[in-house]
């Protein structure tokens, strides 16, 4: 039989990590399923006998470039529901309501406020609200207020395109 140190040596052998069967257990295999041998592989697929040419033509159109058409019509939008709550030195006042509207001369004026909507309303919000803390405000007027909003306005949105900002009402409470 084999000696107690020969099982060792081979099962030592065996288990060391620089062991070429350890690194390659796809060659251990064949020793294990049966002793089948390695299949050569597939060859690559025929050419088929027909070959199909198709001959596409590629035609070229020129086509005129129309420049969008500039929308500088004028026009008239209503903002609603406004509530700013009046500053705790107010003593005359509890909040404001109002509507505001806003007279503009180009389309893309209107197009710009519907889109960011949320934006212009805070613009307003903080322009009432900025002339309601200033130390005159007991005696503000719906004018000074106006003036304030159609100022931010003009700046925010592009070029001279707002031509007049005004309540269609205006409450004090």
């Amino acid at each position: 039989g084999s000696s107690p140190v020969k099982k060792k040596m081979v099962l030592a052998l065996a288990s060391f990590p620089g062991h070429p069967w350890y690194y390659r257990p796809h060659k251990l295999f064949p020793l294990f399923s049966g002793g089948q041998k390695d299949q050569e592989p597939a060859s690559a697929p025929q050419q088929p006998v027909v070959t199909i040419q198709r001959e596409v033509k590629i035609e070229s159109v020129e086509a005129p470039v129309v420049q969008p058409k500039e929308s500088k019509s004028p026009g008239n939008m209503v903002l609603k529901d406004f509530v700013i709550l009046a500053p705790d030195i107010s003593k005359n006042m509890t909040y404001i309501t109002a509507e505001i509207s806003i007279d503009y001369e180009d389309q893309k004026v209107f197009q710009e406020i519907q889109n960011n909507l949320s934006y212009y309303r805070d613009l307003i919000y903080g322009a009432i609200g900025k002339s309601l803390v200033a130390e005159k405000q007991e005696n503000i007027t719906e004018e000074e207020i106006l003036s304030g909003i159609e100022t931010l306005l003009k700046k925010a949105l592009p070029g001279n395109s707002i031509s007049r900002v005004s309540f269609i009402s205006f409450k004090i409470s």
